[in-house]
């Protein structure tokens, strides 16, 4: 399981290791020999993560959880690995590798759609101003077309009061 332990994705990759961990130890499948590798929130900490599996290679990798590691991970590891990527990437699965992520931009239709039955109009659509505020916007713009959106700068917005 290759997954961001450390670094600006460390609460992502760490539920997700939680998470894991209830299921290893609810199912006690003495057949499965779980590994986590921190990929460090970095390419070269992927790099690292994948170099730790030379020498006893699995069968399947969970992991990692974007879409440009898990790439790397691909371009390192004998194609015949499958990858379970976490990824959002709504990229079509190919070379053995799937994405289990979130489908962003049926998401936002679908937020679309909750939106008009509840009777708003003209909802404000704030979104991080990243790839997955604009995948998201997509979908929202299939059903509110022309909806303005407020993007926010990810690390930069603060809540609440400062006494």
């Amino acid at each position: 399981v290759m997954l961001p332990l450390s670094g600006r994705a460390s609460p992502v990759g760490k539920g997700i290791k939680n998470a894991l961990e209830m299921v290893v130890f609810d199912t006690q499948t003495p057949k499965i020999r779980w590994r986590f590798l921190d990929t460090q929130s970095t390419p070269s900490g992927t790099k690292q993560a994948v170099l730790q599996l030379a020498n006893d290679p699995p069968h399947v990798i969970l992991g990692p959880l974007f879409h440009t590691h898990t790439r790397i991970v691909r371009n390192m590891v004998d194609v015949d690995i499958p990858i379970l990527s976490f990824s959002n990437a709504n990229i079509a699965n190919a070379d053995n590798v799937y994405y289990f992520g979130y489908a962003l931009e049926p998401q936002g239709k679908g937020i679309a759609h909750i939106v008009l039955e509840i009777g708003k109009q003209n909802p404000l659509i704030v979104l991080p101003d990243n790839i997955y505020g604009k995948t998201l916007y997509k979908g929202l713009q299939t059903v509110l077309p022309n909806q303005p959106v407020l993007y926010y700068k990810p690390n930069r917005l603060t809540c609440g009061s400062r006494a």
